[in-house]
């Protein structure tokens, strides 16, 4: 591990850690010496995650969490300042998208495609497609980093990462 990123002691939140770049995100916070939360909305994912920072000796909670619901987001929060006393680190990478067009695209091909993938490529995103994407990938930055932001701002301790992506 690099020097100058050592955790040792800090307590960490990385949204959507049950798999993939969140879940590295996740094991190199605990490899730095982070304990922390890890949240998504598939609990099997995130107890694999957790399980993995445990093995870094480090403590690692749990938590099923839709970022997109505010309420849920909220009682996170306060479930990790009581049992952890702290949140040092919010890493907002919870995502989702839907690879589909914004409008219809006559003769576009997609080299490699199969025949699933092309005639589901050429229906354009509708409005509630487009509402869902939007909440994860945008809305859910402003409902996690508010109350942790507070929290952080009372504690006088501020790092938020946010990731995002439309795609």
């Amino acid at each position: 591990m690099f020097k100058d990123f050592e955790l040792e002691g800090k307590v960490s939140i990385v949204t959507g850690g049950g798999r993939g770049i969140c879940r590295a995100i996740c094991l190199v916070l605990a490899e730095a010496g982070s304990d922390g939360a890890v949240f998504a909305r598939t609990r099997s994912e995130i107890e694999e995650t957790a399980s993995l920072v445990r093995r870094h000796g480090r403590i690692a909670m749990p938590i099923v969490c839709d970022v997109t619901e505010p309420k849920q987001v909220n009682n996170m929060v306060k479930e990790i300042v009581s049992e952890l006393g702290r949140i040092d680190i919010l890493v907002n990478h919870a995502g989702s998208g839907k690879r589909k067009p914004l409008v219809h695209l006559p003769g576009f091909k997609i080299q490699g495609a199969d025949r699933e993938q092309v005639q589901n490529f050429y229906v354009p995103i509708n409005d509630e497609e487009w509402n869902y994407v939007f909440d994860v990938n945008l809305k859910r930055i402003f409902l996690c980093t508010r109350p942790v932001g507070l929290y952080m701002i009372r504690q006088n301790r501020r790092k938020i990462l946010k990731i995002t992506y439309i795609g």
